[in-house]
């Protein structure tokens, strides 16, 4: 959870930034946290340590699906 706060702390800096200077601020700043989350999120799975029918193997579930999206910024450059 503090990884996804840092993330939404990141996106509170870029308010008034332009387009360019938020994707090169997430880019450097939310793209290694989002990146981590998404190794442990996958590794927690890999290992079964989180029941696929839970609330957080939902979450899990749907961040894996929709990690390019939720990512793009990362991605992008």
């Amino acid at each position: 959870m503090e990884r996804i706060g840092k993330v939404y702390e990141n996106e509170e800096a870029t308010k008034g930034m332009s387009a360019e200077e938020r994707l090169k601020y997430h880019q450097t700043r939310s793209g290694p946290f989002m990146e981590e989350l998404k190794e442990w999120m996958e590794r927690e799975t890999a290992e079964k340590r989180v029941e696929p029918n839970s609330s957080l193997g939902k979450a899990t579930k749907y961040f894996l699906n929709n990690y390019p999206g939720l990512s793009a910024f990362s991605m992008a450059a």
